[in-house]
């Protein structure tokens, strides 16, 4: 009888061990995928990473019973259905997946992943690494002192966050909120301020867009292609961003 009562012990602490290990490694994710496509506006590359993000999201479907809060891609699901068409041509077609840059034949993907899927999604052959993703999240009332005098001058606003602020060929805005526009550094795998700190709105420097990836602003409003960045259109024979706030 205590032989029995020593096992059913052990099964439940390796039950519960097992549940632990499976929610710590439950999160967000960057997934770096390859490939040899120069052109990130190309028909086949849109084709190629869409086919990527609709692979990992099926492994993420058909394993929903690894997820120790599935409670959290319902969140996600109803995030993305709210704002659907926004999405869709912002995106992609999946609340759990979907690219957020490409730099020299390398994308990177979020997604929320287990380590079941983690471990299914390295197996992809087009998948070179996977790391956890560090988002910018923070409680004003654990924000270190920092110091602003003359002798160590704040750039950007990011820095009052803890963030530093990004190197001047890394420009391209991922999100915004209330502390400003925020780039994503690769070399480190963590965001980056894009705001100067203390410029008045008038001072800050207004580009549309496009101008970031080297492209004009259109002065129309006609919609030639959609991808990730935004709205395309073409004028004098040149690819041009439209202002989402014009059009």
């Amino acid at each position: 009888m205590k032989t029995i009562n020593i096992f059913f012990v052990l099964s439940l602490i390796t039950t519960f061990l097992i549940s632990t290990i499976q929610a710590l490694s439950e999160g967000s994710y960057l997934v770096y995928v390859s490939h040899t496509f120069s052109d990130n506006k190309s028909a086949q590359f849109k084709e190629f990473i869409n086919s990527v993000c609709d692979e990992i999201h099926e492994l993420i479907v058909q394993n929903k019973d690894s997820y120790h809060d599935p409670s959290q891609l319902d969140k996600m699901e109803k995030e993305f259905e709210a704002n659907k068409d926004f999405n869709i041509k912002t995106y992609g077609n999946s609340p759990y997946v979907y690219p957020i840059s490409t730099t020299n034949e390398r994308t990177c993907l979020y997604a929320y992943l287990t380590s079941t899927i983690i471990d299914k999604v390295k197996q992809l052959p087009y998948v070179k690494s996977i790391s956890p993703n560090q988002t910018f999240t923070y409680d004003d009332s654990t924000l270190p002192e920092r110091n602003d005098s003359a002798s160590n001058p704040i750039k950007c606003t990011s820095e009052k966050l803890g963030y530093p602020c990004c190197s001047s060929n890394n420009n391209k805005v991922y999100y915004t909120d209330n502390d400003g526009d925020w780039g994503f550094d690769e070399n480190t795998n963590n965001w980056c301020g894009l705001t100067l700190y203390g410029a008045s709105a008038s001072q800050q420097v207004k580009t549309c867009w496009s101008e970031r990836l080297g492209y004009s602003c259109c002065q129309g409003c006609q919609v030639v292609e959609v991808d990730n960045d935004g709205n395309w259109g073409i004028e004098n024979d040149q690819w041009c961003g439209i202002p989402l706030d014009r059009c």
